[in-house]
């Protein structure tokens, strides 16, 4: 296949949250990524109509939590990034993304 490169950008990221950024394609998530930078890489990235979330992955497991009523322990906040990006083969996709922490 052709793949794409992609590229994306993000001000606003508190990384101390254990952002995972997640690439949704027909509400199936097809990768999911832990974010160590503000910085997103892939050479090699499956072209595609993506939606994008992040995760604040307080424990790091990786996966949402739901919440605990004994602990009261809250769910993991997820944040729709509210855009679909579209990645082309053969191109190199560059994003710049602006969380918006509400």
């Amino acid at each position: 296949g052709d793949y794409g490169s992609l590229k994306i950008k993000f001000t606003g990221l508190n990384l101390a949250d254990n952002p995972v950024l997640q690439f949704v394609e027909n509400n199936t998530i097809y990768k999911s990524v832990p974010l160590s930078s503000v910085l997103f890489s892939d050479k090699l990235f499956k072209p595609g109509q993506y939606e994008l979330r992040l995760l604040m992955d307080t424990n790091k497991n990786g996966i949402w939590d739901t919440g605990d009523y004994f602990t009261r322990r809250q769910p993991e906040r997820t944040i729709d990034l509210g855009e679909k990006i579209s990645v082309r083969g053969k191109w190199e996709n560059e994003l710049d993304i602006e969380v918006k922490n509400n």
